[in-house]
């Protein structure tokens, strides 16, 4: 119900039908521990009276002050209403960023992550390879050690041979 009164009130004020008090002008409640004890019914009823003392105390005044103070106010408030909605189209836009930014990442990653794999599998098959080929060239050489301790003993025997004879 006060809800009810409060948006008729702004009606009135708004249409410059009411006084100059504010629409959200709420009268100030007494509080808990000085009010008396009072049914809801009975509290609507005085704020109610309230209200309706203030609307009648005051007469409706269309001065030009009034009227140009009004629409500048609601200039402004349509202004700041863009400006809100501004930002909000900004704040939604800079979070798509964000998330394009996020998948970007992400994605970039993946593929790091995957050339990584794919390099770290590479180096250890170099390695494995390049393993099995100092064996081989370690069996080669222990090869020509021993094929250069036979072809020298068979030198020996050649000129040992040609000495004897």
């Amino acid at each position: 119900m006060e809800e009810v009164i409060r948006l008729q009130s702004s009606k009135r004020y708004v249409n410059g039908e009411s006084s100059k008090i504010s629409p959200f002008f709420q009268p100030p409640s007494e509080s808990p521990s000085t009010a008396p004890d009072t049914t809801s019914s009975e509290t609507q009823t005085e704020e109610e009276e309230t209200e309706e003392k203030i609307v009648k105390e005051k007469s409706p005044s269309k001065s030009p002050i009034d009227s140009t103070s009004f629409s500048h106010l609601a200039t402004e408030v349509e202004i700041l209403t863009a400006k809100c909605e501004e930002l909000e189209a900004a704040k939604d836009a800079a979070f798509d960023d964000v998330e394009q930014v996020k998948k970007y990442f992400k994605e970039k990653l993946r593929q790091t992550e995957h050339h990584l794999d794919a390099t770290t599998f590479e180096l250890e098959r170099v390695q494995r390879e390049n393993a099995e080929l100092q064996k081989t060239i370690e069996n080669l050489q222990l090869q020509l050690r021993h094929s250069s301790l036979h072809v020298a003993e068979e030198d020996n025997d050649e000129v040992s041979e040609t000495q004897s004879e």
